[in-house]
């Protein structure tokens, strides 16, 4: 679904019509900002890692002797904290695998192959020497990413069931209109059931994730 199919469905369901706004109309605009107000509240679910923004190898940087390196947080949600998630540094054909621990315990892992992730920073506990074979090597982070907004008519929709952002927003807009609102009530206890699934389904996707996607099945240098 893109967002000019968003705005139709939405209006559809807030009103029982069927209208194909331009994109220069007031009230496709109201929606498409209702929509990306929402988009953000669907990548922050409580307890919920959406597998449909999940990188498991985002490139940070190069290994240097440099111990931290910046992680675009424009682009990253958050870091993988998923057991078995691991940053990789890789150079021709060879993996060295690094456990993240919290900052806080980072002094307890020394000499472990551990890093931390402190404030927008991928952090190695232990200072990278001149002679490492792993130097130049592609540093890659498991992350989740940010959804991305809708800023074009042909913008494809982020969230994994675009209903429920199609009803969420349907809902939003009986509020703030008067001959609209009675509708409100159930447009949200139905906006609800739709994100139960989507969780439900997430963690099926989760359960599942293809092996070539989980960290460790490579050789580790």
């Amino acid at each position: 679904m893109n967002t000019t199919q968003l705005v139709s469905a939405v209006m559809l369901k807030a009103t029982g019509k069927v209208r194909n706004l331009p994109e220069t109309d007031k009230k496709y605009q109201k929606i498409l900002g209702i929509a990306n107000m929402y988009i953000p509240v669907w990548q922050s679910e409580p307890n919920v890692d959406w597998q449909s923004l999940y990188e498991p190898s985002y490139t940070v940087g190069i290994l240097s002797l440099e111990q931290a390196y910046e992680i675009d947080t424009t682009k990253v949600f958050k870091v993988s904290d998923t057991l078995g998630d691991a940053v990789k540094v890789v150079k021709s054909g060879q993996v060295r695998e690094y456990t993240t621990v919290p900052p806080e315990q980072a002094g307890m892992y020394k000499g472990q192959n551990c890093c931390t992730i402190a404030s927008n920073k991928l952090v190695f506990v232990d200072m990278i020497r001149e002679d490492d074979p792993m130097l130049d090597g592609i540093i890659n982070v498991p992350v989740y990413l940010r959804a991305p907004l809708l800023t074009k008519a042909d913008s494809i929709v982020p969230v994994d069931n675009p209903m429920w952002l199609v009803t969420m927003c349907a809902a939003e807009y009986a509020r703030n209109d008067i001959l609209l609102q009675n509708q409100y009530s159930n447009l949200i206890a139905e906006a609800n059931q739709l994100m139960q699934k989507m969780i439900e389904n997430n963690a099926a996707q989760a359960s599942y994730r293809p092996l070539h996607m989980v960290p460790g099945v490579s050789d580790i240098c």
